[in-house]
């Protein structure tokens, strides 16, 4: 055959040289090239490669469309992957391909099915809507579950460019009839795709009937599917106890699953579906512990970690489960110092009388940790132990005293700062540690530790205790000037007072001396003005600045606030997410999930690299609601697999909606608020004060779902600026924005746990839409009313 000049068989990545694309145009038209397949496949790879390396080549896209007529699979994959690129670029030429692809997605291949509905997918048009929808529909009902796996992703896709014309079809009533397609990859993806149409709605919507035939079939699932049946079944609360054991038994061997996200998606069930059993929820733990702490020695870190975390967080709700096993909770010599810092503060919640010596060795040994942040937690560690536990003082002491000895600047800093923390709880024995630590006084260097000293010679500064306190403190005065640490000036002024009053002779020149030179700084207002406080009152009475200053000081209970049990409930919401390793929830870390939808919107999708996954998309909350004529639809149309009968409509919260998420109204109200709405507490409470009240009163059906009520409360984007509960009433005050004219609207409500009653205070910038706030607030909770 005739040869036909063709680009010389190279690297594809390399420098394009200057009308290289007019030669490649002229290339794709000649008539030479097209009858010889192996030139053709050449000259589009050098497109492609071009295209990869971020040149523009959208100028060859009608040759490109011409290319796609052939019997060539590895041809057809490259033209397309080019015509979804720049379809959007050229909208106008991109309609051409529509009957190609069409035409393939008939084709006897379910290959070339399969990658012509892809592609037809991917084009993100909105235009086209109307010639992907009839594709979508053929595919979900596909002999090969390869095709029927791209139709679903292709749902998803064809909701992220135009959810009108999704929710205008009956596809997401095909979806749900999928759940019980026989291939289980199908089944993921279905899942995936429900959770991402209905995300605004709380995602696919599950009953007993689907819950059960989901984890009946779960061993049928490969680990990623399994992890997603996992994560929808955990949103199913059944009302009896029968099916919360029965739920239990089927899931019990995905405890000894190889995977730990497989583990911890089934220790999130047991752990919600126990929530309300107390004595239940402890076996659950005891159950769950050998499993995870199997998993949590793992070789790997990046897999031991997280699981480290969960088991931390188990360990704050029921350490007395996790007692007997706090060795091994003992760091490894090479464990990352991530998972060093989570063991230590572990090994704090796990100590107790019994065990609280060999925690205490073990955590001396870390003092001389290469890593200094390990060494200075460690030391904290052991001041928290003491503080917890009253009978290992003296050990830890011992301990503490030891570390001084080792010459590390960093080490003697925060063992005075540990010891300063313990004197504050055991002001008693102060005698067993200020004489042995004077010879270490003079010698720290740290702000921190200085602090720490100076507090301690102000506070415990007597003759008979610190005979050289006064000259410990002397030597900090005269390089008051060279001192450049606010906080250890602040510390010095305070204790110099008040070893003062103790100690009046030996102390009165070098106060006046410091009091005169901090008077006289005018760089550190907040100082001086401390200063002045101080003489003004010396000089008025100075037995009445010695009741005020040195008065006697309440022991400290406790130092650092240990997270609030609110908090903490957060996290057992969002377990197995980030929340638990970031030990916040997602709302402090997850700000605009919009903006990855827009981000994964700008490169081609690959489903055939990810088959068990439905694509990840972002959520069009303006336009994923529809009006009560469409609900009544979605109600009519419901597959009989999914609809619920009467005896489940207490089953959960998710369920009170109809099974594709309409039925409580939410949509409507989030398409009236605001999603970005922000408020801080000040701006919150001086609104609070001044607006006008207008008093509504309710009840839930069952007192025990106010933690339900908060989540349907900011689904529907009324925000949680603050809540509690005292004795038998728990308060929220929420708050939230108008879409449109952005007037804000502050709700407090009070839940009377004994009956469910329920006080709601709504006050609104415009008085004109306080109805209209008390429906939308209503319509949102709705579904826990009786």
């Amino acid at each position: 055959p005739d040869s036909a000049p063709v680009m010389p068989e190279a690297s594809y990545f390399v420098d394009h040289k200057r009308g290289e694309i007019n030669e490649l145009k002229s290339l794709l038209r000649n008539a030479k090239v097209d009858r010889n397949p192996e030139q053709k496949r050449e000259v589009i790879k050098k497109v492609i490669a071009y295209m990869t390396l971020g040149i523009d080549v959208s100028k060859l896209f009608s040759d490109m469309i011409m290319a796609t007529n052939t019997s060539d699979l590895v041809q057809k994959k490259m033209v397309y992957l080019y015509l979804c690129t720049y379809a959007i670029q050229k909208p106008e030429l991109t309609i051409l391909a529509i009957n190609t692809l069409q035409k393939d997605g008939r084709d006897d291949d379910p290959m070339v099915r399969g990658l012509a509905l892809r592609s037809l997918c991917s084009l993100r048009l909105a235009d086209l809507a109307e010639y992907v929808i009839t594709p979508i529909r053929d595919g979900l009902k596909d002999v090969s579950s390869y095709v029927r796996k791209t139709a679903v992703c292709g749902c998803a896709k064809l909701f992220r460019v135009s959810p009108e014309s999704l929710q205008d079809s009956d596809l997401i009533d095909v979806l749900y009839d999928m759940i019980k397609d026989a291939d289980s990859l199908v089944v993921t993806n279905v899942i995936n795709a429900l959770n991402e149409i209905l995300s605004d709605e709380g995602g696919m919507a599950i009953n007993k009937s689907i819950a059960m035939h989901l984890l009946n079939r779960i061993k049928e699932f490969n680990e990623w599917g399994q992890c997603a049946v996992l994560e929808v079944v955990s949103k199913y609360k059944p009302n009896d106890e029968q099916t919360v054991f029965r739920i239990m038994n089927v899931l019990n061997d995905r405890l000894k699953h190889a995977n730990s996200a497989v583990v911890l998606g089934t220790v999130k069930i047991f752990l919600n579906l126990t929530e309300d059993m107390p004595d239940v929820y402890r076996q659950v733990v005891e159950r769950v512990r050998v499993p995870m702490l199997t998993l949590m020695n793992a070789q790997t870190f990046e897999l031991s970690f997280p699981v480290l975390s969960h088991c931390c967080l188990l360990v704050s709700r029921m350490p007395e489960v996790f007692e007997d096993s706090y060795k091994q909770f003992f760091c490894r010599y090479n464990d990352p110092p991530s998972v060093k810092t989570v063991k230590l503060n572990t090994l704090i919640e796990l100590a107790t009388e019994a065990n609280a010596g060999d925690i205490l060795d073990e955590l001396s040994e870390y003092v001389t940790d290469v890593n200094s942040e390990i060494a200075r937690q460690a030391i904290n560690s052991i001041g928290k132990v003491c503080v917890k536990i009253e009978s290992c003082v003296d050990k830890g002491i011992e301990h503490l005293l030891g570390f001084l000895g080792l010459s590390m600047e960093y080490v003697s800093a925060e063992t005075c700062t540990v010891m300063k923390n313990l004197l504050r709880k055991y002001p008693e024995r102060y005698q067993d540690v200020l004489p042995s630590l004077t010879q270490y006084l003079k010698s720290v260097e740290e702000p921190i530790g200085k602090v720490a000293v100076i507090w301690m010679v102000g506070e415990f500064g007597e003759e008979d205790t610190l005979r050289d306190a006064p000259y410990v403190l002397e030597n900090f005065i005269d390089n008051y000037e060279d001192e450049e640490s606010h906080e250890v000036r602040m510390e010095l002024l305070t204790a110099t007072v008040k070893l003062f009053f103790k100690r009046p002779p030996e102390v009165q020149k070098m106060l006046g001396r410091l009091l005169k030179v901090a008077i006289n700084d005018f760089t550190q207002i907040d100082i001086r003005d401390r200063a002045l406080l101080y003489y003004r009152l010396l000089q008025h009475d100075v037995h009445e600045a010695a009741r005020i200053i040195n008065c006697p000081k309440l022991v400290v209970d406790a130092f650092v606030e240990s997270e609030d049990v609110q908090s903490k409930d957060r996290l057992f919401q969002e377990f197995n997410t980030l929340s638990v390793i970031y030990h916040k929830s997602s709302e402090h870390f997850i700000e605009n999930k919009d903006y990855l939808a827009d981000q994964s919107d700008s490169g081609s999708d690959s489903d055939e690299d990810n088959e068990g996954n439905a694509d990840d998309g972002g959520n069009q909350s303006d336009n994923n609601s529809n009006d009560s004529a469409k609900d009544d639809r979605y109600e009519a149309k419901l597959p009989s697999s999914t609809r619920r009968s009467d005896q489940d409509r207490n089953l959960n919260v998710i369920e009170d909606q109809d099974l594709i998420g309409r039925g409580n109204g939410t949509s409507n109200a989030q398409r009236q608020l605001n999603p970005s709405a922000k408020l801080s507490a000040q701006v919150f409470q001086s609104k609070w004060g001044s607006l006008a009240v207008h008093q509504e009163t309710f009840s839930l059906s069952n007192p025990k779902e106010s933690k339900q009520f908060e989540k349907l409360a900011n689904s529907a984007h009324f925000k949680t600026m603050a809540s509690g509960t005292v004795k038998q009433q728990t308060k929220f005050y929420f708050y939230a924005q108008m879409a449109s004219g952005d007037q804000l609207i502050l709700i407090e409500t009070v839940i009377n746990l004994t009956n469910g009653n329920i006080s709601a205070s709504f006050k609104c910038e415009d008085q004109s839409t306080t109805n209209a706030a008390v429906k939308l607030f209503k319509t949102a909770v709705n579904s826990l009313l009786s």
